[in-house]
C-alpha cells in the first residue's frame, strides 16, 4: 500500500510539473509573437518608449527565460513571524518573461503575460530594473524552480528558487537595497529577507497591495 501511494504521489508530481513547464513554454511563445508584432509598432518616433537603443533593435528581440510570477500581501507579510514561506506566496496567473537581444545576448526587457481561459496573454512590455537584474544573475537558478516573487506595496521583488542542496526556498536579491544590506545576486534563505521586510510591512500605509 506504502508503495503504491509513493508512485501515485511521483505521478501526480511529474504530471503538475510538466504541465507548468507546458505553461512556461506557452508564455514563451506567446512572448515571441508579441515580439514579432513589435516591428510594426517601432519607428524613429518612439523607439525610446520601448527601451531600445534604436528602430532597429527591435528586430533583434527574441523572448529569453519564461518565469511564473507570483506575489506576497502586504497582509499576510505584516502576520508573518518564519517559518512556511509557502503559505505567504500567492499565485496571481502571472508570467514574466524576458527579453534578450539576440545580436549582444543582454536582457532589455520583460513582458508581463498573465493567464486567460487557459492561454497566456500578453499585459505589458517594458526596459526595466527588474529586466536587467535577471540578466545579472546566475543562469543556472533557472533550473531550480525559478519564479519572480514580487510584494507590490513595497516596490520590493526577489527571485525564488528551490535550492537543490536542502530543498528549501531560497530567493535571489533582485535590487539593491541599502534596508536589506543586499546587492543584485545576493542569496539567502526566504524566511531571511521576509523576516526583515515586516517591520517596512508594517509601517506602510498606503494602498493594501
Amino acid at each position: 500500500m506504502k508503495k503504491t501511494i509513493f508512485i501515485i504521489l511521483i505521478t501526480l508530481a511529474l504530471t503538475a510539473g510538466l504541465e507548468a513547464q507546458n505553461r512556461m513554454d506557452q508564455a514563451k511563445q506567446e512572448t515571441s509573437t508579441f515580439l514579432k508584432s513589435l516591428s510594426a509598432t517601432v519607428n524613429a518616433n518612439n523607439y525610446k518608449m520601448f527601451g531600445l537603443k534604436s528602430p532597429e533593435e527591435v528586430g533583434q528581440l527574441e523572448a529569453g527565460q519564461a518565469f511564473v510570477s507570483s506575489i506576497i500581501p502586504l497582509d499576510r507579510l505584516k502576520k508573518y513571524e518564519g517559518g512556511d514561506v509557502k503559505s505567504l506566496i500567492t499565485n496571481v496567473n502571472r508570467a514574466s518573461c524576458t527579453v534578450i537581444n539576440r545580436q549582444t545576448q543582454q536582457t532589455v526587457g520583460i513582458v508581463d503575460l498573465e493567464l486567460e481561459k487557459e492561454r497566456y496573454v500578453v499585459k505589458g512590455f517594458a526596459s526595466t530594473d527588474l529586466a536587467s537584474a535577471l540578466g545579472r544573475i546566475n543562469k543556472d537558478l533557472y533550473k531550480q524552480n525559478f519564479s519572480v516573487v514580487r510584494i507590490p506595496a513595497l516596490n520590493t521583488y526577489f527571485g525564488s528558487f528551490t535550492d537543490a542542496t536542502d530543498n528549501k526556498i531560497k530567493f535571489v536579491s533582485l535590487q539593491n537595497s541599502s534596508y536589506l544590506g543586499t546587492e543584485i545576486g545576493d542569496i539567502r534563505p526566504a524566511e531571511d529577507f521576509l523576516k526583515r521586510l515586516v517591520p517596512m510591512a508594517n509601517d506602510y500605509n498606503g494602498l493594501p497591495w
